[in-house]
């Protein structure tokens, strides 16, 4: 699921210093967010994201 997956990342990256705050309205969200902290994200899963980041011209979107 795009939410374990996002906490996940949050949560192995090393230079992201904040707590992430996970929102949940049913108790079946809350239980898919706890599980994020099982899931371990290839090297390519990780890569993928992190260039994920970047527009076509190099640039973090949004900066």
């Amino acid at each position: 699921k795009m939410a374990q997956v996002a906490l996940a990342w949050l949560t192995e990256w090393d230079e992201f210093t904040c707590v992430p705050i996970v929102g949940a309205r049913t108790p079946d969200q809350l239980a898919e967010n706890v599980a994020a902290t099982d899931l371990a994200l290839s090297d390519a899963q990780w890569d993928r994201i992190m260039d994920a980041r970047y527009d076509p011209d190099g640039n973090l979107w949004g900066h």
